[in-house]
């Protein structure tokens, strides 16, 4: 719904109301950081979730990573791979779909206890969806997870805020 048009969100909001009482389902879905960004989208939004159900949406769990592959691969991957899957993509069903189609068409889905991903490119589709969440955030949100990308996935905020503050002082803005 966060990339709605104001008609389309005025009908929904319209048939929603009409609904509450009734066994029609319609199922929208929205990411909260785009709808955050629009004064627009976070009233039409919230008017029409106030007539719904809203179920908010996370990461795989690291079993259904597992059926993922299973039924990507056709095969059953060892509990290492899946969990190792699982960690690297955080359960991001996209990124887990994204690293098993690449894997799967390069042949390259060893059932191995360890996934190796040097080399790895992220299909296209996939590095998109993460440039287009990157452009909602500002220029500063974008630095700072630049210098933390570098640092790794796990670490102390104490540590980012010194390595930036160097970065900072070292290459001008």
């Amino acid at each position: 719904m966060h990339e709605a048009d104001r008609g389309s969100l005025e009908l929904l909001k319209f048939v929603a109301r009409g609904l509450t009482d009734s066994r029609v389902v319609i199922v929208g879905t929205y990411r909260d950081a785009e709808v955050r960004r629009s004064p627009h989208l976070a009233e039409s939004i919230s008017e029409i979730v106030r007539h719904g159900h809203p179920m908010p949406l996370a990461g795989l769990a690291e079993n259904e990573v597992t059926q993922m592959i299973e039924h990507r691969a056709e095969r059953s991957p060892s509990a290492a791979f899946a969990s190792e899957l699982h960690r690297v993509t955080a359960g991001n069903p996209l990124f887990v779909d994204g690293v098993i189609r690449v894997l799967v068409a390069e042949q390259k889905l060893g059932m191995a206890e360890h996934l190796d991903l040097s080399g790895f490119k992220l299909p296209e589709g996939v590095r998109g969806a993460i440039r287009k969440r990157l452009a909602l955030l500002s220029a500063k949100a974008r630095s700072a997870l630049a210098v933390a990308a570098v640092i790794g996935q796990e670490f102390d905020v104490v540590l980012l805020e010194r390595v930036s503050q160097k970065a900072r002082e070292r290459w001008p803005s």
